[in-house]
């Protein structure tokens, strides 16, 4: 038997987690060669195993919590939050501000905001913004090393304008995802129960015209059992008729011979 989660449909988490590995095996496959082509220095390979391998864990866990149907929820949103740490972490020792990877973190905003609803994607588009922008910053004012992905002419992170307009683009990008899926499960969760509804309505019409049905049949049965006493009430009185008149002729008689 399937597990209920409360507040959430358990099927939204399970397609999540699908995706999940599946995007896993994917990356997996992409580092190891990238990192056989020499593509990557060994740090960075390192980490982005290590990447993989908390991502991995919390899937595990997440596997855990549904079959035993503990903390659901909490340990989906722990996921959640963990795959934005370890996308932007990952492409922070890729290049940080210049790699143009940051989008990713659109699939989990999305995925949040599917399962969780309007606010929950609102606040993952939120929290994956002010990483990224506290990341942003950081290289900018050099807080943070930052580790050359293609070895441009031009430091992409030293320019203030290219900054500005990256980060601005990931905002814009971060929050129209969370509002889109997150107006498309509204708008389909409506229409679903719209649909549930004239179900409902349809099965009660059925259900009365069955009743109204049997009544039908019930109130034949019953005029048909009248109708077979009535028949036979009148038979009985047209042969006591009949016996009333011969009683009257023999009275007739016995008078007539006094």
């Amino acid at each position: 038997m399937t597990p209920v989660s409360t507040g959430v449909k358990i099927e939204n988490i399970r397609i999540y987690l699908y995706i999940k590995w599946f995007v896993l095996a994917i990356v997996f496959l992409l580092n190891i060669f990238e990192n056989l082509a020499g593509l990557m220095t060994v740090m960075q390979a390192t980490i982005a195993y290590m990447g993989i391998f908390v991502a991995a864990v919390t899937a595990f866990l997440l596997e855990w919590s549904i079959r035993k149907n503990k903390l659901v929820n909490f340990i989906a949103h722990v996921s959640l939050s963990i795959d934005i740490l370890v996308i932007v972490l990952v492409l922070y020792f890729h290049g940080g501000i210049e790699n143009s990877w940051l989008f990713l973190a659109v699939f989990v905003i999305f995925l949040a905001s599917y399962i969780f609803g309007f606010l929950a994607g609102f606040i993952y588009a939120s929290f994956s913004f002010i990483i990224v922008f506290a990341m942003s910053v950081m290289q900018y004012l050099e807080f943070i090393p930052t580790l050359a992905l293609f070895n441009l002419p031009e430091a992409h992170w030293k320019n203030i304008q290219y900054i500005t307009d990256y980060v601005t683009g990931m905002f814009v990008l971060y929050f129209a995802s969370a509002f889109s899926i997150g107006l498309l499960t509204r708008l389909a969760a409506q229409r679903a129960e719209r649909l549930n509804g004239y179900r409902a309505n349809l099965e009660k019409t059925i259900k009365n015209e069955e009743e109204t049905k049997k009544k039908i049949v019930a109130a034949k049965e019953e005029m048909s059992v009248k109708d077979a006493e009535l028949e036979r009430l009148q038979r009985i009185s047209a042969e006591q008729q009949l016996k009333l008149i011969e009683l009257k002729r023999e009275i007739e008689k016995l008078r007539g011979m006094g």
